[in-house]
């Protein structure tokens, strides 16, 4: 299954549970790689925005390095989408209890 926001409601995994379209951008992130921007989103979709609080605070991810642009393509075909996988220092997944 392609990852893209018309298939959010078909995935077998948590998906934003806010609107997305109404996340305005505040946020600048030079690079777009995968470990720090994901760790912020994270932070901010699941303590602020599903709750409505900090919708100014979106992250615009900008990609100065021709290498960039590979992930900007994966990007925009998912819809700006991207899965987050969590692996605890024990070797256990998802947040520690």
């Amino acid at each position: 299954m392609k990852l893209g926001s018309a298939t959010l409601g078909q995935l077998p995994i948590a998906t934003p549970s806010y609107a997305r379209d109404e996340i305005g951008v505040g946020i600048v992130h030079f690079g777009v790689g995968g470990f720090h921007p994901a760790r912020i989103r994270r932070c901010t979709s699941t303590g602020c925005w599903k709750r409505g609080l900090a919708t100014q605070w979106g992250i615009c991810g900008v990609g100065v390095m021709p290498s960039d642009r590979k992930m900007a393509d994966v990007l925009d075909a998912q819809d700006g989408l991207y899965t987050l996988l969590l692996e605890n220092p024990d070797g256990s997944k998802g947040r520690p209890g």
